[in-house]
């Protein structure tokens, strides 16, 4: 598995479609469709977006950041902000831009992201976008390798919880629902995992 580069996203792997060459070179296969499954991935998540989903979506909307800060009667100059993390994303202008380009690429998906959203989480969670070259088909999100590699973090995040607890370390651990303080003792609270089981619709 290889960390894709250059898309402004972090935490994008690709299991295929690329050729390492000597001295740090990497050629894809359809470069235009890995970032079109990798926008087709990023619309379908219900977190919300972060800043550098966004600016990725925007981008492959070809949209301004005047037009991208109208969606909630906002300024280019505000949506710029988004962009750079110094103000939240919106969730409503998130899921317009997620619908706009669902509806762009597929309409028969919007009714069912529209369903998705409704009962969807508002937290930002990093979470690992894992993309495969099919033949014959192009590139496609593989959704159980993503949810693999999030629940190896979860359980990660538990392991040290509990290594600092039986250690006698104190260890604060915040989560939207319940600031959870261990001391010296091993506490496992449901909590931890629920978050990252969350993530795709």
């Amino acid at each position: 598995m290889r960390k894709l580069a250059g898309t402004g996203v972090p935490n994008v792997f690709l299991v295929d479609g690329f050729v390492e060459h000597g001295e740090g070179g990497i050629s894809y296969r359809d470069l235009d469709g890995l970032y079109v499954a990798l926008a087709d991935a990023i619309a379908s998540r219900v977190t919300t977006l972060t800043p550098a989903e966004l600016r990725f979506m925007r981008k492959r909307l070809k949209w301004t950041q005047e037009r991208l800060g109208s969606l909630g009667g906002k300024s280019g100059q505000v949506a710029a902000m988004w962009e750079k993390g110094t103000r939240s994303v919106p969730v409503a202008e998130g899921k317009m831009l997620r619908l706009s380009w669902m509806a762009r690429r597929s309409k028969r998906r919007v009714a069912a992201a529209v369903l998705a959203m409704e009962i969807g989480d508002t937290h930002v969670e990093p979470c690992a976008y894992v993309l495969r070259h099919v033949d014959g088909e192009g590139w496609r999100e593989d959704i159980t390798a993503a949810q693999a590699m999030a629940n190896a973090e979860a359980t990660a995040h538990a392991e040290e919880a509990i290594a600092n607890a039986m250690n006698g370390a104190a260890l604060h651990y915040t989560h939207e629902t319940a600031p959870i303080t261990i001391v010296g003792a091993v506490q496992v609270i449901a909590a931890d995992v629920a978050p990252h089981q969350k993530l795709f619709t």
